[in-house]
């Protein structure tokens, strides 16, 4: 038999009291301050970056930042996300930047993350799953090309195309690259830490360039215990209340759950780890064994935080 991975995904989440122009908060006791203004027709890009910086906003300081596409309404201040009318008359748009690059600019009552997107089209005939090429589509691509050429690129494009998200490998993402930069500022980490059965760890930072992936370290102490065919493995991790954040950035602040009394009056947040576990072969690209937090059905993706659970440390 051969040996399996236990991966842990831990996303970690720093508090939002300092997100802040002069008087202006985006959130302020657990209530919107901001509203995140997009264009009537945002590009996929900016669709799904104005619904992370939403999400984690929302995980972060318990405010839900509404929507628009028009004014932030009677909210003090303004979140522009991609390029829009609003955005321009702002004095901000995407021009001069490079492929995926982005621009951060603020004023007195006004934030925008901007960046260079662009909306991939995929040229017909291509498949939409795994059976529809030669059920549907390949007749079609021997017509247009004249003589039976495969197709191997149109007939697995669809594994480039994310459903749940309604994004593509191909799209351009400035705008999405800009929400996670200022995310990231905020402390918003995805960490993923590899055990295998012999106690060996991989630890990887998945919030910063694939090359720098493995920069960090989380510092984890792992205990291995091997019956036969099967182990198993207690992990443990540093954790630290330190703004310094002393060991390696595993955490800017502590997991933590704030009194129920403390939560109803808007005084106070919850602030948890995220986390997934999950179990798969070693070297395989096969399914995972098995999983804490099971992804979705469509996309297999192991990373949906809303299905994540949470910890808190006492």
């Amino acid at each position: 038999m051969k040996p399996t991975l236990t991966l842990l995904t831990v996303l970690l989440l720093a508090p939002l009291a300092l997100v802040h122009a002069a008087d202006r908060f985006i959130v302020e006791d657990g209530q919107p301050r901001a509203a995140i203004v997009v264009a009537e027709k945002p590009t996929r890009s900016a669709k799904l970056a104005a619904g992370e910086l939403q999400a984690f906003v929302e995980k972060i300081s318990g405010g839900r930042l509404p929507i628009v596409t028009v004014s932030a309404g009677d909210l003090p201040v303004i979140i522009y996300v991609g390029e829009s009318e609003p955005a321009r008359r702002a004095g901000v748009d995407a021009e001069g930047l490079e492929r995926d690059a982005f621009r951060v600019a603020s004023g007195p009552d006004w934030l925008a993350l901007v960046g260079r997107d662009w909306d991939f089209t995929p040229v017909e005939p291509w498949a939409r799953n795994h059976g529809d090429w030669q059920k549907n589509r390949e007749a079609e691509w021997l017509s247009l090309a004249g003589h039976p050429w495969r197709n191997p690129v149109a007939a697995s494009l669809y594994k480039d195309y994310n459903k749940t998200l309604d994004i593509w490998n191909l799209d351009h993402r400035g705008t999405l690259n800009a929400v996670y930069a200022f995310l990231r500022d905020l402390g918003v980490r995805w960490y993923q830490i590899v055990i295998n059965p012999d106690g060996r760890v991989s630890d990887l930072d998945r919030g910063v360039a694939k090359a720098r992936w493995q920069d960090w370290s989380s510092q984890a102490e792992v205990a291995v215990s091997r019956d036969g065919a099967s182990w198993s493995a207690e992990i443990r991790l540093p954790v630290t209340a330190s703004d310094e954040d002393p060991l390696h950035e595993i955490m800017g602040s502590m997991p933590f759950k704030v009194s129920e009394k403390d939560q109803q009056s808007g005084k106070g947040a919850n602030l948890p780890w995220h986390f997934n576990l999950w179990r798969k072969l070693a070297g395989s690209p096969a399914e995972t064994i098995s999983v804490f937090s099971p992804p979705d059905p469509e996309t297999k993706d192991l990373h949906d935080t809303l299905r994540f659970a949470e910890i808190y440390v006492r």
